[in-house]
């Protein structure tokens, strides 16, 4: 996620040589892009409360979000609804309203539409494609549902495009997807 000229990495998991989850991280690591060119690298910062891997990470109103994700490999069990945000002028990260159901596989499917965050798709319990469509709003921290994409699919790439949210992509059971879902709001 991108905070002005910083950029904030954190989260992720540990695959031994075989491709098995070994551990979760909740590392998190800060990178100015102005001073790059300076010999300064990536700091510490204060580190995700809930390990996790397969998560979304967004900036809303210079805030970064920490949405779902799930522990290890686990996606019979292992989604999470948990939601994390972190404020750069404090270093600390707090929790709010979680997702309506747990989720992984939103990473480049979670985008900021309105002025609100918007979860599109993903995977929850029981290793389940979805095709929920959420929005945060984090003035009353609450969340809403939002007309469902056509079908369940995970891992699709959403965007704003003029103003509509534009999803596309993804896989099922049955493999990946070609469609393509526009908004009518």
């Amino acid at each position: 996620a991108r905070v002005g000229r910083e950029l904030h990495y954190f989260g992720g998991v540990v695959r031994n040589e075989g491709g098995g989850y070994e551990d979760d991280h909740g590392d998190h690591w800060v990178l100015n892009l102005d001073r790059v060119g300076q010999g300064e690298g990536w700091r510490g910062a204060a580190p995700l409360p809930n390990p996790r891997n397969h998560l979304a990470g967004v900036t809303l109103n210079g805030l970064v979000y920490a949405v779902g994700g799930q522990h290890l490999g686990d996606e019979e069990n292992g989604d999470l609804s948990d939601v994390h945000v972190y404020d750069p002028s404090r270093d600390a990260w707090r929790s709010v309203s979680p997702l309506p159901l747990p989720l992984g596989h939103t990473t480049a499917s979670t985008v900021v539409w309105n002025g609100r965050l918007v979860v599109a798709g993903g995977v929850t319990l029981g290793s389940r494609e979805v095709a929920n469509v959420s929005e945060y709003d984090p003035a009353t921290d609450r969340w809403t549902a939002l007309t469902p994409l056509p079908g369940p699919r995970q891992s699709p790439v959403a965007g704003v495009i003029d103003g509509q949210l534009v999803v596309t992509g993804g896989s099922t059971a049955d493999g990946p997807t070609a469609s393509t879902w526009v908004s009518q709001r």
